[in-house]
């Protein structure tokens, strides 16, 4: 991402804050031309806000969501794999839709995705579906060691006309949840900036916005959200969803800069 993009994203991120109450509706919004000022600049009559925005992935450690994109990578490779195998076997326009189990190990379902892909074709080819018939492929207590262990269903439809076999998967949303350490971990992060900036500012504010790039990355705040205590030296901090419409303001104890 580019600094201008990376700016409007930010800048795009406070007006929706602003939108959904988190500032005054009158509220100035500036993008700062140095890099040592907060991400955004919020001016309220005489009162100037300093606000940082940082966004909270699920595979957090990984960085960016990028476990989760490696994880579709492999399944678009998994179901390309498909494609080329069944377009040499058959001519009929057949749809496939292969959800993946989210708790299987990625990396392991990459080391045998020509062995997956086998057996999906060999249990999608044991039917001759008509011209409009649907099915539905699931359990390994039916199919037994012939059904791969890293797919829960398989969805099958005969299409009108000729034209090679087409497989896809569904993008299956597995949503995880925030925790404390998540949290008081990206206020840390953003407290090194804060000392950058802070003294030439009224109040400081930071963003976490929840991650919604992609699906596998989605979070929701955890149930104790509210409750809890989070140190930070910052004046607020907020918890945002990835749509912008809501938001959750933290508890925050002072912490020593």
């Amino acid at each position: 991402m580019t600094r201008e993009s990376q700016k409007l994203y930010e800048l795009n991120v406070v007006k929706l804050f602003r939108d959904a109450g988190g500032l005054s509706h009158y509220a100035e919004l500036h993008v700062p031309d140095h890099l040592e000022r907060p991400d955004i600049i919020a001016r309220i009559d005489s009162i100037t806000i300093g606000i940082e925005i940082r966004n909270l992935f699920n595979d957090e450690k990984e960085g960016s969501g990028s476990r989760d994109r490696k994880r579709r990578g492999i399944y678009e490779s998994v179901v390309k794999t498909c494609s080329h195998i069944h377009s040499r076997r058959s001519d009929k326009w057949i749809d496939v839709q292969v959800s993946f189990s989210s708790y299987r190990d990625a990396d392991l379902i990459a080391r045998r995705e020509r062995k997956i892909a086998e057996m999906l074709v060999k249990l999608v080819e044991k039917y001759d579906p008509k011209i409009g018939d649907y099915f539905t492929l699931c359990a390994e207590k039916l199919w037994g060691p012939d059904w791969p262990e890293e797919i829960d269903y398989v969805r099958v439809m005969r299409l009108e006309g000729d034209h090679p076999p087409h497989w896809s998967y569904t993008d299956s949303f597995w949503v995880g949840e925030t925790t404390d350490e998540l949290i008081q971990n990206a206020l840390d992060d953003k407290e090194r900036n804060i000392l950058k900036w802070r003294d030439g500012f009224d109040e400081a504010l930071l963003l976490l916005v929840l991650d919604g790039s992609v699906g596998a990355s989605m979070l929701r705040p955890h149930e104790q959200l509210m409750n809890n205590e989070y140190l930070s030296s910052f004046d607020r901090a907020c918890v945002m969803e990835f749509d912008g419409k809501s938001y959750r303001e933290l508890r925050l104890r002072r912490a020593k800069v």
